[in-house]
């Protein structure tokens, strides 16, 4: 992938290739309904070190989530999520 022999990698390597290098998009939504919408855009960047406020600030405008920020999944409709 990408030049990289995934195969060749251990487990721990891996995960961190996956955790910086792979973007997933689930059939299911996977929010954590006790987060709000904010934080779950920064909940995965912030687990792998990677938080950029300036970088959730457009990417949230270019989406148009920020009237959202503020809601809870439950509170969204599917295409929301």
């Amino acid at each position: 992938m990408d030049g990289q022999d995934v195969a060749a990698l251990n487990d721990r390597e891996r995960a961190r290739y996956r955790r910086t290098r792979v973007g997933l998009v689930f059939q299911q939504f996977n929010l954590i309904p006790s987060l709000n919408v904010a934080a779950n855009i920064s909940f995965h960047a912030n687990l792998a070190g990677r938080y950029d406020a300036a970088w959730e600030a457009e990417l949230t405008s270019k989406l148009g989530l920020e009237a959202f920020l503020g809601r809870y999944p439950e509170q969204l409709s599917g295409g929301q999520q």
